[in-house]
């Protein structure tokens, strides 16, 4: 077994900002006590950085940010296993995992460090196809993704629509839509419209070309509408006026951030989801979620992985003392 170091480098924060304002290096922060129960302690070898955890970073409250580490998701090596963890998850096994957001906001918890303790049920084991890096990427962001083809119940010959599939989890909802049979659209960048077509997807729409999308897509795709809009962006207007372009029985899935504030998201996730339709409530269902790791769906993300379901795209890696290069 090898020594845990006492003390590990790490990324901290204690006030609310953007990281550039308020991520501080830390070289000697005490490592994590050993695991108990079915914890693990992983000594990280990748983390995979998201928006999501930006707005974490912003949201806390004041009094819960002691130190706190940032970021959620990573890859690494089991070092230690508490005596009641699965026997598969002995240390040096290779696994991919996210940080309970719960743990993150309550104490602090965060994958931007040399070591971390979470759950066994939030770790899997790394394909062996995949490469660290890869798998860094394969962790709350795919859970969204393949959730999202879930709850839309997304079948062969559906016609969806990935707002944002250029981004993180578009690029994963895109593939694994793909993967169902879906005939995908996806809006994105120009920059990223080869991309996306490299990826499966049919068209592309360049949001910015096209501006308001809104009108575009009722231009085009008036006729044949959409059954199925994945919004990994988190536009109330592509929802609002999705009775142009979706159809009478579509579902409208979104993950994106609707509001300029957390109150405001909540607002109109509300107002979008039980607003009868008789009092001037949008015509389609509308569905938001925040996805919960779970076992079952991180060995199905690594099975689809495994099998070349899906493609990690890696844009670079950097040092962990260089993170605000990023």
């Amino acid at each position: 077994m090898s020594v845990i170091p006492s003390a590990m480098r790490a990324w901290t924060f204690d006030q609310a900002g953007t990281p550039e304002n308020v991520l501080k290096f830390n070289p000697a922060k005490p490592t994590p006590s050993p695991p108990i129960g079915s914890n693990v302690l992983v000594r990280v070898s990748y983390v995979a950085l998201s928006s999501a955890c930006t707005n974490l970073m912003n949201n806390i409250p004041s009094i819960l940010r002691h130190s706190a580490i940032p970021e959620l998701d990573f890859s690494g090596f089991i070092a230690q296993a508490g005596p009641k963890a699965p026997s598969e998850l002995s240390p040096g096994t290779a696994v991919f995992g996210t940080i309970p957001v719960l743990s993150a906001v309550l104490f602090g918890a965060g994958s931007l460090a040399e070591y971390v303790v979470v759950p066994a049920a939030n770790v899997t084991i790394k394909p062996k196809t995949v490469r660290l890096s890869e798998a860094a990427g394969l962790t709350s962001l795919a859970h969204t993704a393949v959730l999202m083809v879930e709850r839309a119940k997304i079948t062969a010959g559906d016609r969806v629509l990935v707002n944002g599939g250029g981004g993180d989890i578009g690029t994963m909802a895109l593939q694994i839509a793909k993967g169902a049979g879906a005939e995908v659209t996806v809006t994105c960048s120009e920059s990223k419209i080869n991309m996306v077509i490299q990826l499966g997807a049919e068209k592309a729409i360049d949001y910015r070309a096209n501006h308001p999308l809104p009108d575009f897509l009722s231009k085009h795709y008036g006729q044949q509408q959409f059954d199925v809009i994945l919004d990994t962006v988190g536009s109330q207007d592509l929802y609002e006026h999705s009775p142009a372009y979706l159809n009478p029985s579509g579902v409208y899935v979104n993950v994106g951030n609707i509001g300029i504030s957390t109150a405001v998201t909540v607002w109109r996730w509300l107002k979008n989801s039980f607003h009868p339709r008789l009092l001037g409530g949008v015509p389609r269902t509308f569905i938001q979620f925040s996805a919960i790791p779970t076992k079952e769906r991180g060995e199905k993300i690594a099975s689809l992985a495994a099998e070349k379901g899906i493609d990690i795209l890696v844009d670079s890696t950097f040092k962990l003392e260089d993170a605000l290069l990023v």
